[in-house]
C-alpha cells in the first residue's frame, strides 16, 4: 500500500534538516512537489491503475531527494562540479534505508530505485522490464516539464545566483553542433553559462509522452524562455534563433503526426 499522506509528512520533516528558508532549498522543495503532481497527471493520462498512479506521484516526490544533501555538501546543484544527484538520491533512499520512512511495502523498491537513479541520466539504462521502464519515463517527463516551469518562473537570483546575468558569449560549438545534429547534448562539453539555453531546448527532444509535450506547448514555456533575457552577443542571438526554430519544428511535426 502506498500512503502518500505519510510520505509527504515525512518529507516535510526531512526537509527541515536543510533550512527550507534558503531560496535554493525552497526552489527544490517546490519543484519536487510540482513534479510529483505532474507525474500523477501523466499516469492518469496513460490510464494506469490507481496503484501505479500513486507510485508515479511518490517517485516524482523522491526523484530529487539527493539535491538537499548535494547543496549541503558542495553548495551547488551542478553535478559536474559535485556529485550525480540521482545516484546520491538512490544511495540515501536505499543504502541508507531512508525509503523505509516513505513507504512500508518493499515490493516497489526496485522500481523506485531505478526511476530515481535514471531520472537525470542521458538515457534510461537497458534491461528494465515494462513497468520499470514506464515509471522511469514518467518521472523523466514530469521532471523536464517542471524544469521548464522553473526556468521561466523562478528569479534570476535563484537560477543564476545574480539578479542581472549578462549573456555575452557564444554557445560552445560542440554543444550547439550536437544539438543541431541530434537534438541531444554532451553535458561534459558545457563550458559557458549560455550553454544552459541549449540544455533546456534539448529537453524537448527527450520527452516520451505527447501529453507532456502538449502541456509544455500549452503553457508557452519555449516562448517565455526565448523572450525572457537580453543577449549581448549577435552570434548568440543567431544561434538561439536557429536552435529555437529546430525545437518548434520538431514539436509541430510530432504533434501533427499524432493527429
Amino acid at each position: 500500500m502506498i500512503d502518500l499522506i505519510k510520505a509527504k509528512q515525512f518529507y516535510k520533516e526531512y526537509i527541515e534538516n536543510y533550512d527550507p528558508e534558503n531560496p535554493k532549498i525552497a526552489l527544490k522543495i517546490a519543484h519536487i512537489f510540482r513534479t510529483a503532481e505532474k507525474a500523477r497527471k501523466i499516469a492518469i493520462n496513460l490510464n494506469l491503475s490507481e496503484e501505479d498512479i500513486k507510485l508515479a506521484k511518490l517517485i516524482g516526490m523522491l526523484h530529487d531527494i539527493g539535491r538537499f544533501e548535494q547543496l549541503k555538501r558542495y553548495n551547488t546543484y551542478n553535478d559536474r562540479e559535485s556529485i550525480n544527484h540521482g545516484e546520491l538520491g538512490a544511495k540515501i533512499l536505499f543504502k541508507d534505508k531512508l525509503i523505509e520512512n516513505f513507504i512500508d511495502d518493499r515490493q516497489f523498491d526496485r522500481i523506485i530505485y531505478l526511476a530515481v537513479i535514471n531520472h537525470n541520466r542521458d538515457s534510461i539504462e537497458n534491461g528494465l522490464n515494462q513497468r520499470e521502464l514506464l515509471h522511469c519515463k514518467i518521472v523523466r517527463d514530469a521532471d523536464k516539464w517542471d524544469i521548464f516551469y522553473v526556468d521561466t518562473n523562478e528569479s534570476n537570483d535563484a537560477l543564476w545566483g545574480i539578479s542581472n546575468p549578462i549573456f555575452d558569449k557564444e554557445i560552445t560549438p560542440e554543444i550547439f553542433d550536437g544539438y543541431m545534429k541530434t537534438g541531444r547534448i554532451d553535458y561534459s562539453k558545457r563550458k559557458v553559462k549560455e550553454d544552459a539555453f541549449i540544455t533546456e531546448l534539448a529537453h524537448v527532444f527527450d520527452i516520451y509522452f505527447d501529453y507532456t509535450l502538449e502541456n509544455i506547448v500549452a503553457e508557452k514555456y519555449l516562448d517565455s524562455l526565448k523572450n525572457r533575457y537580453k543577449y549581448n552577443n549577435q552570434k548568440l542571438k543567431e544561434q538561439l534563433d536557429i536552435a529555437y526554430n529546430k525545437a518548434y519544428q520538431y514539436i509541430n511535426e510530432r504533434l501533427q503526426n499524432k493527429e
